[in-house]
């Protein structure tokens, strides 16, 4: 027809690839990508994160570590303050407290809600 724009592409394919996800913001990662990350104490490997817990204001509040090979059946919250470094490429999160510390840390059970006095309580465990 004589005026009319013949389109080569399908309508599908086109609005795919008007959609299509370019690379992002290489620093924003989803909760699911950063739940399988390995936690690195300052003296060595500790566990991976399992979860995380936010506020009702969608702040993290903490990272749920597993400590399962080092320290069988335990999980451990640690606050994202004393995150020193995460490694996007390693898939790692380096943190500023020892293994001994977290070895000692008090256990968290998903189970129960926290208590009131647990973040201040965690904090000095921590020396923080």
């Amino acid at each position: 027809m004589a005026g009319m724009i013949e389109s080569r592409v399908p309508l599908e394919a086109s609005i795919a690839a008007r959609n299509k996800k370019g690379p992002g913001d290489p620093h924003l990662r989803s909760i699911s990508e950063v739940k399988r990350y390995h936690i690195h104490a300052t003296d060595g490997e500790i566990g991976d994160v399992t979860d995380i817990i936010v506020d009702e204001h969608w702040i993290i509040r903490f990272l749920i570590v597993d400590t399962g090979s080092w320290f069988p059946g335990k999980k451990v919250l640690l606050s994202p303050e004393w995150i020193k470094e995460v490694s996007w490429a390693d898939s790692s999160v380096e943190v500023d407290v020892s293994v001994e510390a977290v070895k000692n840390s008090p256990k968290y059970n998903p189970n129960q809600p926290l208590a009131e006095n647990y973040e201040t309580d965690l904090f000095l465990h921590y020396d923080k």
